[in-house]
């Protein structure tokens, strides 16, 4: 249903119009019967003579109601401009026509109120001076049109022109989720709270579960009416009076906002688009103390223009707002900003981002967010956000930040050139290709670095890399460039630069100076000393070519070499103590220990006491060499010695030594 409010200077016969026009009261309250000053907003069902059906709001005039009256316009389709004949414009007049306009462009038609007080020719002076107003102002009146609410002369002639500049049951666009902000609240004998406001963005059915923001209490939707009509759907852009069942009436006041969506929060810090009344200049302070009105709330809030330069009079600009109190907002809602001390209205504008990024972002990358964001349209939103997520946004998170569910997302987000969906662990996720190319290029220049660094290196763990760069979407861009052929799986695990070939020579000869040692475990210090890296011991250990052994690093062919050694003599000779077996290598127990150690952690050998027998193995005639060759590299790495590759050779330490019972 479409929704008007009236607009105008105190005591200028708004509510006596409405009145007229719909033959409800609007002022309901004994004071303002008693004052003969509407204080509260009211509300009536507006029949036309076409048959269809509007709803009014009737808003205050006084000066000092100004809060009153922006509640009641901030989502109204068109205004009715109350002028009396008698006194003409007024300073209500012009700042009631601003508000109007502040919180979003909507046909106004002009009423000459009370001109059966006056000649025509004073009617015709009253209607020139609301023109010329409007023209000062760059709103284009729908029509002026002089009225008496006594009677009745014009009532009729409005109605026409109101039917024909609305259409009363077009249906606001829908698509976000529902919110009510209220205006009313109060406790009904036998139902319990009851909660009035203009209900947005969605519908709103029976039955739905609600919360109460910024206070987080729940609710449920026992009762739906619009203008005494019971209804199982309440459509956005109607007057809505929803019986709550479930909370307490201390629970919820003006100005909070029922919402149904689970993701919608109420905030505090909002990145806007900000535009001044062409006679208001704000000084060169770097932030300004103003009053924010946005849907039914009125809250302090400091004022932060961005890009160093204070607003010119009637310039349009970005800033920051943070409220004192939390506000429900999404991108593309107006507000109005009024003084705190002159009670003046200075501007409004148009909220573009409900997350503003830290502000040690430079001002210029921040500014250049907000102009992507344009009016605060949908599309303009969704892409700055999708954008500025440098992981991407799941669909809830995107609902959160836009105020569109879910369903409308991805209609939406379908239709966006530029996004792309890419599955991850926890669900689905939206990416921008700027923020992709711009990953999948530090994934380039990151294995490109590493290649520097480590040469001899077949691939850089996944792992690391995705620390480095990527982040959590490191694993879906690098197949991507896997099937575009820029990078390739260069081993389990890792990867490389398609056109890179390590350089072996080097690891070949770091592998034969470690089989010269024999048994005797290279420590990195050793390997160090020698004027090998560190990047081709990597390289060995990633190839599986050396083991880790007491502290240090033999070569495979050695330990298998010894495995069958010692098995073959415990086969034939029956068991032996571990000194025996020492001497059987040829080695100190300093080396042999661990060696025994290793040989028995994998089966070739098993100790009993003081003495070792030949492993399980022996039963099924296995050759030990074979089964040590055979066993997955990574149970010879415990022990904590296996390098990282993005390790910093400095931190390369000798492994420790495990304990054991032989050295006890």
């Amino acid at each position: 249903m479409t929704l008007l409010c009236t607009a105008g200077h105190v005591d200028h016969g708004k509510s006596a119009l409405v009145r007229a026009l719909t033959g409800t009261d609007p002022d309901r309250l004994a004071e303002e019967k008693r004052r003969g000053m509407t204080i509260e907003l009211g509300f009536a069902e507006w029949r036309l003579p076409t048959g269809a059906s509007l709803s009014l709001i009737d808003t205050p005039g006084h000066e000092r109601l100004i809060r009153t009256m922006a509640a009641g316009a901030h989502a109204v389709d068109g205004v009715l401009l109350v002028v009396a004949a008698q006194e003409g414009v007024k300073p209500q007049t012009r700042e009631h026509l601003d508000i109007c306009q502040l919180l979003g462009p909507r046909p106004v038609v002009a009423v000459i109120s009370m001109a059966d007080r006056v000649d025509s020719a004073l009617v015709e002076q009253r209607a020139a001076e609301v023109a010329q107003l409007a023209q000062q102002r760059s709103v284009e009146l729908a029509g002026v049109v002089a009225c008496s609410a006594v009677t009745g002369a014009g009532l009729d002639t409005l109605g026409e022109l109101v039917a024909s500049q609305f259409s009363p049951d077009a249906a606001r666009p829908q698509g976000g989720e529902p919110r009510l902000h209220v205006d009313r609240a109060f406790l009904m004998t036998g139902q319990g709270v009851v909660v009035t406001g203009t209900l947005i963005d969605g519908p709103l059915r029976t039955g739905d579960t609600v919360r109460v923001l910024p206070g987080g209490a729940e609710a449920k939707v026992r009762r739906l009416e619009r203008h005494g009509e019971v209804l199982d759907t309440a459509q956005p852009g109607s007057r809505t009076a929803v019986n709550l069942h479930g909370i307490a009436r201390v629970a919820i006041a003006r100005g909070d906002t029922l919402v149904r969506s689970r993701h919608t929060s109420a905030r505090t810090l909002f990145g806007a688009s900000v535009r001044l009344l062409p006679e208001i200049e704000l000084s060169s302070a770097p932030e300004h103390h103003v009053t924010l009105h946005h849907g039914t709330r009125s809250c302090l809030a400091r004022l932060t223009v961005l890009g160093g330069e204070p607003l010119a009079a009637g310039a349009t600009g970005f800033a920051d707002l943070r409220t004192s109190l939390p506000i429900v907002a999404i991108p593309g809602d107006r507000f109005l900003l009024r003084s705190t001390s002159a009670e003046q209205t200075l501007g409004g504008g148009v909220i573009l981002d409900v997350a503003p990024a830290s502000r040690r972002r430079p001002v210029g990358a921040r500014v250049n967010d907000l102009v992507r964001r344009g009016d605060g349209s949908a599309s303009a939103v969704i892409s700055a956000e999708i954008e500025r997520a440098p992981e991407g946004l799941g669909l809830e998170q995107l609902s959160a930040l836009t105020g569109l569910s879910v369903d409308a997302l991805i209609d939406l987000t379908n239709r966006l050139e530029g996004v792309r969906r890419v599955a991850l662990t926890d669900g689905e996720r939206l990416v921008s290709d700027v923020v992709a190319g711009r990953a999948q290029a530090a994934i380039l220049a990151a294995l490109t670095e590493f290649h520097r660094a480590f040469p001899s290196l077949a691939g850089m763990e996944v792992g690391a890399l995705r620390k480095g760069a990527g982040g959590r979407l490191a694993a879906p861009l690098i197949e991507a460039l896997i099937a575009t052929g820029e990078v390739r799986v260069a081993a389990p695990g890792l990867v490389a630069l398609h056109a890179w070939s390590a350089d072996t020579v080097p690891v070949d000869a770091l592998l034969q100076w470690i089989q010269l040692r024999a048994l005797e475990p290279a420590t990195p210090a050793d390997i160090r000393a020698t004027g090998f890296r560190d990047d081709q011991l990597r390289s060995l250990i990633n190839e599986r070519r050396v083991v880790h052994l007491g502290g240090g690093f033999v070569a495979r062919s050695r330990l298998e070499a010894a495995a069958t050694l010692v098995w073959r003599h415990l086969s034939e000779s029956g068991p032996a103590p571990a000194g025996v077996l020492c001497r059987v290598l040829g080695v100190s127990r300093r080396v042999g220990i661990p060696l025994l150690e290793h040989l028995d952690a994998q089966g070739v050998t098993r100790r009993e006491g003081d003495q070792r027998s030949a492993g399980w193995r022996e039963r099924e005639g296995n050759d030990p060499s074979e089964d040590v060759a055979s066993t997955p590299p990574s149970r010879f790495e415990d022990g904590g010695a296996h390098l990282d590759p993005s390790t910093p050779a400095t931190t390369i330490t000798d492994a420790a030594v495990p304990g054991s019972g032989d050295r006890a």
